[in-house]
């Protein structure tokens, strides 16, 4: 694997500010296809989440494909700091390993690390995989979410804010003081 460096072991260390009483080394697994629902974070913060998979790592694995335009998840107002998520295989991101439907407003992940292969991001990977492109055809739409402070690991595909997308609409969202490391092609530092 590829080594920490200083700033990124630093970032992996639990903070016990925002943990008192809660157990050490606790390895969370990606929820999978949460289905129809609304993620209302009211303003609140996770803070040290570590998620592990094979693949599909982040706190959701993925979210089905719906149909184009016809939002099912939804998340909104929330932040994760101090994460640490890595998956084996593909798609990979702290919030979802895979979108393939669905929005996400004033989501932010802040000070974490995402490792895994090809096609992962800071906050998730989402694909549509259909080549539709048509204008205002949209099967995930991001708006006001933000990267700071976050170093993306992974083969190829690799971006600091999200993985590779297609058929997405992103708005109003930024990446700042933020890496991606990737080892083969086909990656950029805001979207890959």
């Amino acid at each position: 694997g590829i080594p920490l460096g200083a700033d990124q072991q630093e970032i992996l260390r639990a903070d016990e500010r925002y943990r008192p009483g809660r157990p050490q080394n606790v390895t969370w697994t990606p929820v999978g296809d949460p289905g129809a629902i609304t993620v209302e974070g009211n303003g609140y913060t996770v803070y040290n989440m570590n998620s592990s998979a094979g693949q599909y790592g982040g706190l959701i694995a993925s979210t089905a494909r719906g149909a184009l335009g016809a939002y099912s998840f939804k998340m909104q107002n929330i932040r994760f700091r101090y994460c640490y998520t890595r998956a084996t295989g593909q798609y990979s991101g702290t919030v979802i390993g895979f979108m393939g439907n669905g929005i996400m407003k004033q989501v932010s992940v802040e000070d974490s690390v995402v490792w895994g292969a090809a096609h992962t991001g800071g906050i998730m990977s989402a694909w549509n995989g259909t080549g539709d492109t048509a204008l205002n055809s949209f099967y995930v739409e991001m708006d006001q979410c933000h990267v700071r402070n976050i170093t993306v690991y992974g083969t190829s595909c690799v971006g600091s804010f999200v993985g590779p997308v297609s058929g997405a609409k992103v708005t109003n969202c930024y990446s700042i003081d933020s890496y991606d490391i990737s080892t083969a092609t086909h990656s950029g530092g805001f979207i890959s």
